[in-house]
């Protein structure tokens, strides 16, 4: 069964006067590895301590070593792992752990090294069987099923029965392919679950270790075919309206159902098996649902809410507040939180033909979503080649390389990480992205993912246990997909890290497939990065001279220009090009002292009184009149003039928002006599 890394994170734990430390666990014995098939070595080893938490174990092919995690709880003395590649020599190191006082720092036994060894070819082969079926008389069943695996050492078949909430082994089988059980009382329910498993000399003497590979999808089999047939999951967006009725097929009739772990949101009626009410909000949510039927058997089944982001507007979430300011001044205000979109999470795949953003879905999806964003954060997306586009069908990548030269490819790691479990639910429409696996097994995902060109739902929901939907595609992407399966395509055969192999519906950007495959052709995924979900920009400002606006790493940034009022538009655009408005309203001040600190003096003549220009204006005239100190005014921006009527004007531009500036206007009878002052005028 394909293992399970569980990866803590180490914080360096500092003491200011005194530290104490954990004592290293000892270190494991007998380190063996075996390499089962070409896609599956076994591993195997003595616990020498009695206080680890766990294992961790490192590989090497050739070159340093490469921490593949934690790969075994405490007392664990064997483990498995899958998808690796054939004909490759593999030298594997491990050591216990504990922790440190502060729960968090690691503390570490010494490696142990196992010898090395090298996978076979991919002929050599450990996969699960698939295709279990049953064929029922009244007392017997017959087991079929597809062998798929060269190295079993047999099958063990696992049967549960009426009342039983579990299964358990019922016997061997050293051939492959069938099987017939007796005995069975008529017009009963079985289940049963199928295991090809491998036994090998283990560590120590006289130990046998048994590794195993399940079939998925336990069968029920029975002579009367009483079976639910509730979903493998439930999905939807928040807010949205739900309805589903539980059915059954049945010889007995239902006495009781129940439905657990639905959220308030949603009703259930035990009379009739429906669900119904309105989606609760983005998440996953696990539910138990059981039927009691008259004859007495009891049938349990769990499965999964998920509730995923739909399409939408970003919205305002805060107000960016006002700016009430001296001019010269600046200001920068955080844009985050201020608006607020749905998706939680995206990434941008630029590739040869343009770039495709994806929209995660974190929460509804938690497993997948970690399991992609593991790959990606270490760059094994990067220069990736789409390498399967069946027409009107997906767009597939996440695997293989070109090296540029012919028709030769290499994968961006020799060692997958552990498979991830499927959580389907979430319909495989148009534009969605979701998980590629192996045929016939459900949880097999692994670094493989394909975008729906057009909704495959009524065969991939249903399929392999359904595929796992973690994502879609942002709406500005959906061309450049189209654009990529609408290429012309061919099969060629290819080799993979030097092994033989081929593809199949391989995308080539030509106007046609050349017998030949020119790695030029190909379409290659460039970078794969983390983007924002947003992006903001200034789209509104009705005086950007009184101040200025830009946005700098997620910041707004604010410069005071001069005295005056003016409003900026912000505006908040998500992946999907749908955008909302805030804006902000900006009051600007400002005193001679301000002023005369922004402008260019010769010779640093930045006096009230002084008068570099040589106008008739001094510098603090310039200032309350708006004109430039650094430039003779012509003419005097005082002007003399008349009314139609025959009064007198006086006009001259003023500063506002200059809180001790005011204007004194004095009037004379003549050029020759004393002037007269009718009063001090604010402006």
């Amino acid at each position: 069964m394909s293992p399970r890394l569980f990866i803590c994170a180490c914080l360096l734990w500092l003491c200011s006067v005194e530290c104490t430390t954990a004592a290293p666990p000892a270190a494991p014995a007998a380190f063996k590895a075996t390499a089962i098939a070409y896609n599956y070595i076994g591993f195997s080893w003595v616990d020498s301590s009695v206080d680890e938490v766990g294992f961790e174990m490192e590989y090497s092919t050739g070159g340093g070593f490469t921490v593949l995690g934690t790969v075994a709880p405490a007392n664990a003395t064997k483990f498995s792992l899958t998808g690796t590649p054939a004909n490759v020599t593999f030298t594997f190191r491990i050591r216990a752990f504990n922790f440190a006082a502060d729960g968090t720092t690691r503390v570490y036994s010494s490696y142990v090294t196992a010898a090395a060894i090298t996978t076979p070819g991919t002929a050599v082969k450990f996969d699960a069987p698939t295709g279990l079926t049953a064929v029922t008389t009244a007392t017997t069943i017959a087991l079929s099923w597809t062998d798929n695996a060269t190295v079993e050492s047999g099958y063990a078949v696992s049967i549960k029965e009426p009342a039983l909430p579990f299964f358990y082994t019922l016997g061997t089988y050293t051939g492959s392919g069938t099987g017939t059980l007796g005995g069975f009382i008529p017009a009963t329910v079985y289940g049963f679950q199928l295991v090809a498993f491998v036994t090998i000399p283990g560590a120590g003497a006289g130990v046998m270790d048994t590794f195993v590979t399940v079939a998925p999808n336990p069968s029920l089999n029975t002579s009367t075919k009483d079976i639910i047939t509730s979903p493998a999951a439930l999905a939807g967006n928040p807010g949205g309206p739900c309805s589903f009725t539980f059915t059954n097929t049945t010889a007995s009739a239902v006495t009781t159902r129940t439905l657990t772990g639905y959220p308030a949101s949603l009703s259930f009626n035990a009379s009739t098996g429906l669900l119904s009410g309105n989606f609760p909000g983005v998440g996953n949510y696990p539910l138990s649902y059981q039927v009691s039927f008259a004859n007495g058997w009891i049938q349990s089944q769990t499965f999964t809410l998920r509730i995923w982001p739909a399409e939408s507007t970003p919205t305002v979430a805060t107000l960016l507040p006002d700016w009430n300011a001296p001019a010269g001044t600046t200001r920068d205000t955080p844009l985050a939180g201020a608006f607020t979109d749905t998706a939680e999470s995206a990434v941008r795949l630029t590739t040869t033909k343009g770039s495709i953003d994806l929209i995660l879905y974190n929460t509804a999806t938690p497993l997948t979503v970690a399991n992609f964003m593991n790959y990606l954060n270490r760059g094994d997306y990067h220069g990736i080649v789409i390498h399967r586009a069946p027409q009107n069908f997906v767009v597939q990548g996440g695997a293989f390389r070109s090296t540029g030269s012919g028709s030769a490819f290499t994968t961006p790691n020799l060692v997958l990480d552990p498979p991830v479990l499927n959580e389907p639910g979430i319909s495989n429409v148009r534009g969605t992205l979701s998980m590629a696996k192996i045929s016939g097994q459900p949880n097999s995902a692994t670094n493989q993912f394909f975008i729906n060109q057009k909704s495959n739902a009524t065969d991939l929901d249903v399929t392999n246990g359904g595929f796992t939907v973690f994502g879609r595609v942002a709406l500005p992407g959906l061309p450049i997909v189209d654009a990529i399966n609408a290429l012309p395509k061919a099969s060629y055969p290819v080799t993979i890290n030097g092994n033989p192999g081929s593809f199949t519906d391989l995308p080539i950007d030509a106007p046609v497939a050349p017998p030949v495959l020119d790695p030029a052709q190909l379409v290659t995924i460039l970078t794969a990065t983390s983007i924002p979900t947003l992006t903001y920009s200034i789209t509104g400002n009705t005086h950007p001279e009184v101040a200025a606006a830009t946005i700098n790493s997620g910041q707004l940034h604010l410069t005071g220009l001069a005295s005056g009022e003016t409003t900026v538009a912000i505006t908040a655009t998500n992946l999907d090009q749908h955008p909302v408005t805030q804006t902000l309203h900006i009051q600007l001040t400002d005193t001679y002292a301000t002023w005369s600190a922004r402008q260019t003096f010769p010779g640093g003549q930045s006096a009230s009184n002084l008068n570099p220009d040589g106008d008739t204006l001094n510098n603090f005239l310039e200032y309350a009149l708006l004109t430039n100190p650094a430039l003779p005014q012509t003419p005097d921006p005082i002007a003399l003039g008349r009314t139609p009527g025959g009064h007198l004007t006086l006009t001259f531009p003023h500063r506002k928002y200059t809180p001790a500036l005011t204007y004194t206007i004095q009037s004379a009878p003549s050029t020759t006599g004393p002037a007269a002052s009718p009063g001090s005028v604010p402006c």
